[in-house]
């Protein structure tokens, strides 16, 4: 696996550290996960966020496939697709080839994404575009970080001496995005989503809660998931026995429109479903109860996944 030396500010890439978002592993194939995001707002809403993922597929070097779910003809579907698609040529950096891929799934929706192949195994590392960084921008951030990539070899874990987390999937989660009754005010109202683990086997979640506004069709609207609390958020390990539940709450505007809304009579189509992604892979849809435009394009000022 690889370590970074180099990050984009502010980030650090220090796990458990003020700017971790998600750190899983899948019990299925093995693959990790690790995030970090920074979120900072300002009078008109978000003005700047770093979000960088790596990953890595050990003994795998075939890009994996990701789940979508669209509503055709009043059926819903779950469609396979590549994680990551759309090449736009290889770089030599520092004794790797990674290729950019502009394209992605799941967390690392709308970022930049290398990937690359060593000794049996696919690794990658993305980055989100968006203020303050520019396609540009992020392409050289991700040049810095993929030359400044050190290998180390990981932990390995015995059987008796404990063993790694995993991670939820899609098909093991069910719940809703329901209104906290008295949460109104000042122009905002909070919405609560709740999960539970409907499997018959443990799993977890962690981090921030990502995934999909959809219309009553099944139409993705647009969405924007934030740190509430950008700066301070403190991501736990969420472990769910068969038939407990967590949570996560959003705060948003339902009618004051963002910055290019204009003057519509609302701000955004109205959102009947939360398309989830889960931390291990996959999606769930929850109803959105009761259904509401979330203006700001889709923000969601989400806290942390707990209890």
């Amino acid at each position: 696996m690889y370590c970074p030396t180099w990050m984009p500010k502010p980030l650090d890439a220090r796990i458990g550290g003020q700017f971790a978002n998600v750190t899983g592993v899948d019990k299925h194939d093995r693959s990790y996960l690790v995030s970090f995001v920074w979120v900072e707002h300002d009078l008109g809403g978000v003005s700047g966020e770093v979000h960088v993922n790596f990953r890595g597929y050990p003994g795998r070097t075939a890009i994996p496939t990701c789940e979508d779910t669209v509503v055709v003809k009043g059926k819903t579907l779950h469609p396979k697709l590549p994680c990551f698609s759309d090449p736009r040529g290889t770089r030599r950096l520092a004794g790797l080839r990674p290729t950019l891929y502009t394209v992605n799934q799941g967390i690392d929706q709308w970022h930049l994404l290398y990937a690359w192949r060593h000794r049996g195994t696919l690794y990658t590392v993305s980055q989100h575009v968006t203020p303050p960084y520019t396609y540009k921008q992020v392409v050289r951030s991700l040049d810095r970080m993929t030359r400044g990539l050190v290998e180390v070899a990981p932990t390995e874990i015995s059987a008796r001496g404990g063993s790694s987390d995993v991670f939820c999937r899609g098909s093991q989660l069910a719940g809703r995005f329901a209104v906290i009754l008295g949460s109104p005010g000042a122009g905002n109202i909070s919405y609560r989503l709740s999960l539970k683990n409907t499997a018959t086997a443990a799993c977890a979640v962690s981090g921030l809660p990502q995934g999909r506004l959809l219309d009553r069709n099944g139409r993705a609207l647009p969405t924007h998931v934030r740190a509430a609390f950008p700066g301070a958020l403190t991501a736990i390990i969420v472990r769910l026995a068969p038939g407990q539940s967590t949570h996560a709450d959003a705060r948003f505007s339902p009618d004051v429109p963002g910055p290019g809304e204009g003057n519509r009579a609302r701000c955004e189509p109205v959102a009947h479903f939360f398309r989830v992604t889960a931390p291990g892979g996959g999606t769930t849809k929850v109803p959105v109860k009761p259904p509401t435009p979330v203006c700001e394009h889709g923000q969601l000022r989400f806290s942390a996944y707990g209890r």
